[in-house]
């Protein structure tokens, strides 16, 4: 037990101080004579630390086969047992989804050509045998061709069977000029993968169910993708990891991009932006001017462009802003809201990292420094999509902050918890039951947001769903919202989106970092494959409205001004405002609070801090934001995601200041929420056993 343990350390899937705390344990009830019974009750405040990518990563995805077959003894011989949080419909879900969407961008993008040569003379199948095809693709069979017209192809098996490519197939692979021939299409030959599977997004006709699949014409042609991609998957209220596709196929490059890629978010990093804002007192109907605008930097003029170059929309609601993902819109938010404030709502919603003990002052201060860039407003920094799956959690269940999890608990023989996630006390679960309601477990989330603020977040990007960027994903047809990301040059694709309780996020790109082509957008690469995710994860699941916490004001506004509707009013929609904010009264409330009540609370919230000590709220003391310095940056902007290609223009990283200037109309209302990020220690996982 202590070295399957100590493996567990090793890679990171626990801490070194977690270890050394049971060892101690451990070895001082042996020293009291305890019981192991007695002994192996104890609970962990945390399994992982999510602050280092590896730690995520299940057993099978960070060992090789000699570490895999150590621990598969120290798992099945000596009985110790590992519950993961990974569901596995959500997760066969996940992959099937994830592969699919690449395979789909692969065939946008045409075929590579044959994976080899060989000569048809004596032993050839023999030689094709040893060429296989990939390991993870079971129905993919090697076939060399032996027959090649512009009309057809025909391919011969390793077991001697020739069999005819589809028409399609033909076609496709006809576009490809053969580096051999010279000439377009298959020659004699080639090698390719074959299977009778359809290909993604591939009409043909059907076939029946009585027809074995040797039997079925036609076949097709099929190559691994040169794109990658990840989908993760969370319980947004617990944040416990459902599903994790770190890649095409784990079997093939055991890289996992889930929590190991550092990438650009994108515009999929703006709701942060407009969740700060929504904290220092602007409202979804306030509006910003969409205009061009220059600015001076040490690097020169800055001139940044939205994703239709050349396309400006005047004054609009910030709600629009984001539905429609405008650049311009959001670089004069984040000047206004201040980008050390926006910076700092970045690391606390973990998206990017807090300074750590081990580095100097020097390092600190430079960290902290390139997080105000005012190009960090258009996501110009790095992050994986497990911490955006997170991040975005922590809106939809209203502010609570959660970490990530994937191990819940580890027994041993016995069935003695060695280790355990969840440490809030339950003193009646053990009961007899005697017609009692279910016990009520404390929540010791910290509420690292107001909630009407992530309300508020939630029901714009609602919006992004049925009027934005991302209108693919309305296919669902049930209530969803989510966020699109495209960085600059398309070099990375991205949607994170939600349920009321099913949080994913998806990120499309190349390991390499290119390009992924033009116009290839995160509503148009990332998007479909949640949205195929969702429909199948979804599928038996309740379509629910997005929840609404009390004291939320939800007035009838007019669509493009942010105002009451008038005689010229075209569009009318419902806006969500916090108490005394809303533009009429023509408002309703969602359970009728008193409104003396709620502002009485939000004035204790606002002199609220955490305790470190107890991670209680503490109403002695408020938050506040030190500027940080500022300093060159080489970080670049990132496009937002519309649809429609343009020719942008790269942005320049540079220091961003934080102006006075507040709301239109009144100054900044400060967040009643402290600004310092929630440590481990003060902010415990919701999570379920």
């Amino acid at each position: 037990m202590v070295d399957f343990l100590r493996e567990l350390s090793s890679r990171s899937l626990i801490r070194a101080d977690e270890l050394e705390e049971f060892l101690g344990q451990r070895f001082s009830c042996e020293a009291q004579e305890i019981s192991a019974s007695k002994c192996g009750q104890y609970h962990f405040k945390s399994l992982v630390d999510m602050d280092r990518p590896q730690d995520v990563v299940p057993l099978d995805m960070v060992m090789n086969w000699r570490e895999r077959l150590r621990n598969y003894r120290l798992l099945y011989e000596n009985g110790m047992s590992v519950r993961s949080t990974l569901d596995s419909r959500y997760q066969l879900a996940a992959q099937r989804s994830l592969q699919m969407g690449l395979e789909t961008y692969d065939r946008r993008k045409g075929f590579r050509g044959p994976v080899a040569r060989i000569d048809l003379g004596e032993g050839w199948q023999e030689r094709l045998e040893e060429i296989g095809a990939p390991s993870a693709m079971r129905d993919w069979l090697p076939a060399v061709v032996v027959t090649a017209t512009n009309d057809a192809v025909a391919v011969a098996l390793a077991d001697g069977e020739r069999v005819s490519l589809g028409e399609e197939s033909v076609e496709w692979t006809r576009r490809h000029k053969n580096k051999d021939t010279g000439k377009n299409g298959l020659a004699k030959g080639d090698v390719i993968y074959v299977t009778h599977e359809l290909p993604p997004n591939v009409l043909v006709r059907t076939i029946k169910d009585d027809v074995t699949p040797k039997e079925r014409d036609p076949w097709h042609v099929r190559q691994l993708p040169d794109v990658q991609g990840a989908l993760v998957a969370m319980d947004p209220h617990t944040g416990r990891v459902l599903a994790m596709a770190g890649g095409y196929s784990f079997q093939t490059n055991q890289f996992n991009r889930a929590v190991q890629a550092m990438r650009q978010p994108g515009s999929s990093f703006k709701p942060f932006v407009y969740a700060a804002a929504l904290d220092s007192g602007w409202t979804p109907a306030d509006t910003v001017l969409d205009a061009p605008f220059v600015l001076e930097t040490p690097q020169g003029l800055w001139k940044p462009a939205n994703y239709s170059a050349g396309r400006y929309y005047g004054n609009s609601t910030l709600r629009l802003g984001l539905e429609k993902s405008r650049n311009l819109m959001t670089a004069r938010l984040a000047q206004d809201v201040g980008m050390d404030r926006i910076a700092e709502y970045g690391r606390r919603f973990g998206i990017y990292p807090s300074p750590t003990d081990d580095m100097t002052e020097a390092q600190k201060q430079a960290m902290l420094g390139r997080q105000t860039y005012l190009s960090r407003s258009l996501g110009a920094g790095e992050t994986t999509p497990l911490k955006m799956a997170t991040a975005y959690s922590m809106l939809v269940n209203g502010g609570k902050h959660i970490d990530p999890v994937i191990l819940d608990r580890i027994q041993d023989r016995r069935g003695h918890t060695i280790l355990q996630r969840d440490d809030r006390p339950c003193d009646e679960c053990n009961a007899a039951w005697k017609d009692q309601p279910p016990p009520v477990l404390p929540d010791n989330r910290a509420q690292i947001i107001d909630p009407i603020t992530a309300y508020q977040s939630v029901s714009m990007l609602e919006g992004v769903v049925q009027r934005g960027t991302a209108s693919r994903v309305k296919a669902v047809g049930k209530h969803l919202a989510g966020k699109t990301g495209t960085t600059n040059d398309y070099v990375d694709a991205w949607f994170v989106g939600f349920s009321p309780d099913l949080v994913a996020a998806v990120w499309i790109g190349k390991d390499m970092a290119v390009s992924l082509g033009e116009g290839e957008s995160g509503g148009r690469v990332a998007a479909p494959i949640f949205r195929d995710f969702m429909m199948e994860a979804l599928e038996d699941a309740p379509d629910l409205e997005f929840r609404r916490p009390a004291g939320v004001r939800l007035v009838e506004i007019d669509a493009k001004t942010g105002q009451l509707p008038g005689p010229g009013t075209t569009q009318i929609i419902e806006e969500a405002f916090k108490p005394g904010t809303e533009p009429g009264s023509r408002t309703t409330s969602q359970d009728g609070s008193n409104l003396e009540d709620y502002f009485e609370q939000l004035k204790r919230q606002r002199e609220m801090q955490i305790d470190p000590q107890t991670g209680q709220p503490d109403y002695e003391g408020g938050g506040t934001v030190t500027p940080q310095p500022q300093e060159q940056s080489n970080d670049g902007d990132v496009d937002p995601d519309s649809g429609d290609p343009t020719d942008s223009e790269a942005l320049p990283g540079f220091p961003g200041g934080r102006p006075a200037t507040g709301r239109p109309g009144g100054l900044p209302t400060p967040s009643p929420y402290p600004t310092s990020e929630p440590t481990p220690d003060q902010s415990l996982d919701y999570g379920l056993q």
